[in-house]
């Protein structure tokens, strides 16, 4: 049976179905995708034919912004349109306060199924967001199912093939090596770095400006990977018939930087986060289904819009409405875009003294780096005349220089995760069960995702953490109550690109004082 067969037959089905059920107001589905560190400027037909292909029958924002510099804050203002002043996330660990009425909550009760497919889904920044985490479900198996069960859904999918490192598959891949300079015997080991590790703190590789050519063509073969990628979806999409009855949703969590400021990556990945436009100018891409009532609102907008403004306007159109002033597809112009990041993001808590936030106005831009509570530096750029921000300006008489002071004064402080519900101290010390110590491949964790240990069943356990050494050391703890903490379904893949290369990992666990023996494994692709 040919997939062009089957999903014909799928769409008689969906079809005869609508006929019946056409009486029910509109409840449409909602499919959220997030690229990885999607650059603005990689967004051409050489590079995304079939993104650009598809956004012709949708509506595409060319001045679209980011409002952090690292990945959660960023997911959290598109799913719920809290701003990264109101969130309290500014670090590894942190996580919003349940609220009923978030978005994702409220429609999971008025009867939308709202999933996310992916392990990394389970970490505490991303709860209480009103996604049900079901991972290690592939999209178009699971797209396929909802097709048929017709129930409306809101998914979340992020695509994670364009991090660091830079190491899209063979045909895709660069010859990157003729982009070096000849005579930098040492640019070599430069770029491989770049296609080996997921993080590249700053300082930690003596970048030369001669690489960032062969940089920016690497992470070009990513965006081209995820291009084919996003073809195969959107081809699926129609086959199945959800296009008829799903808005679409395709942008970034942010960007990345490729030697601008000297770094490559984002705050999580070099440490050191900044708000300048090569981070935060991410692509947008809306589509609605035939028959909504804003489905005519195809075309091009270059009027400025922001990750604040997504969920808002989601919330209306996944209901049947009409988008309202000052939404995505009614934007004010002259509304300012407001950003905050901290300096390393989530993979470097002890940075979390030092904050970034930066205002638009018109065509000037303003950035404020404040450390300890204290104004530390602060920049205006004229953005028509300065789009690369190379320039300050030597004015410093604007307005927004004090409303960011006050904004990052007053900002909701590092939450720290969602406490866990208070379970039994217990005092002897909890002996481990898996993994066992040694070398630890994929193939050894044969499906089992999570760390056991000897206890009392509801007592409540904090587990410790280190992981890599020098520039890659990775360290942090988390609370658990029972005996077991599950990591959900790692693939292959991700386990070979983001985790393998921290090399060594070292945990313990412990209650009341009582702790285990450090737990220390050897990571093996």
């Amino acid at each position: 049976m040919s997939r062009r067969w089957f999903f014909a037959n799928l769409a008689i089905m969906i079809a005869v179905g609508g006929a019946v059920l056409s009486t029910r107001p509109p409840r449409y589905n909602l499919l959220i995708l997030t690229v990885e560190s999607w650059r603005a400027d990689s967004l051409r037909p050489e590079v995304m034919p079939n993104v650009l292909a598809a956004a012709r029958q949708g509506r595409l924002f060319t001045n679209h912004r980011a409002i952090s510099a690292w990945t959660i804050p960023n997911i959290v203002s598109l799913l719920t349109g809290l701003s990264p002043f109101d969130q309290g996330i500014h670090r590894r660990g942190d996580s919003l306060p349940p609220d009923p009425e978030r978005p994702l909550v409220r429609l999971a009760r008025e009867g939308w199924l709202v999933r996310g497919l992916q392990a990394f889904m389970h970490v505490e920044g991303f709860s209480n967001l009103g996604t049900v985490v079901e991972d290690g479900q592939e999209l178009e198996p699971w797209l396929a199912r909802r097709a048929l069960d017709r129930k409306p859904f809101v998914l979340w999918y992020h695509y994670l093939g364009t991090h660091l490192p830079y190491a899209p598959d063979p045909e895709f891949r660069p010859d990157w090596q003729a982009l070096l300079q000849p005579s930098d015997a040492a640019a070599r080991d430069r770029i491989e770095t770049v296609i080996r590790q997921p993080v590249i703190p700053a300082g930690s590789v003596a970048f030369q400006p001669s690489d960032a050519a062969a940089i920016a063509a690497l992470h070009t073969g990513a965006y081209r990977q995820f291009d084919a990628w996003f073809g195969r979806l959107w081809q699926f999409l129609d086959d199945s018939g959800l296009a008829a009855n799903t808005i679409i949703v395709l942008t970034a969590d942010h960007a990345d930087e490729h030697l601008e400021r000297g770094n490559v990556g984002h705050a999580s990945t070099n440490h050191a986060g900044h708000l300048h436009e090569e981070l935060v100018r991410v692509p947008l891409v809306l589509w609605l289904p035939p028959g909504h009532p804003d489905s005519r609102a195809e075309g091009v907008e270059t009027a400025p819009t922001d990750h604040l403004q997504v969920m808002p306007s989601l919330d209306r159109l996944v209901s049947g409405r009409r988008d309202e002033a000052g939404g995505l597809l009614n934007p004010d112009p002259a509304r300012p875009w407001i950003a905050l990041t901290s300096r390393g993001g989530y993979s470097d808590p002890g940075a979390d003294d030092t904050f970034i936030a930066a205002r638009i106005e018109g065509h000037r831009k303003r950035m404020i780096r404040v450390v300890d509570g204290r104004l530390a530096d602060s920049s205006l750029y004229d953005l028509t005349a300065d789009p690369d921000e190379r320039h300050p300006l030597d004015t410093q008489a604007d307005g927004m220089e004090p409303k960011l002071v006050a904004a990052v004064r007053g900002m909701v402080p590092p939450r720290g995760p969602t406490p866990v519900e208070a379970g039994v101290a217990v005092a002897e010390a909890p002996e481990w069960i898996w993994p066992h110590p040694g070398p630890l491949s994929h193939a050894d964790l044969a499906g089992r995702y999570r760390l056991e240990w000897t206890g009392r069943e509801g007592g409540h356990y904090r587990i410790e953490y280190q992981a890599g050494e020098g520039a890659m050391q990775f360290s942090g703890s988390m609370d658990v109550d029972g005996t077991v903490k599950d990591f959900g379904s790692i693939d292959a893949a991700y386990w070979r690109t983001f985790i393998v290369p921290y090399g060594v990992v070292r945990t313990r666990v412990g209650s009341g004082g009582a702790w285990s023996d450090w737990l220390e494994v050897r990571l093996q692709p």
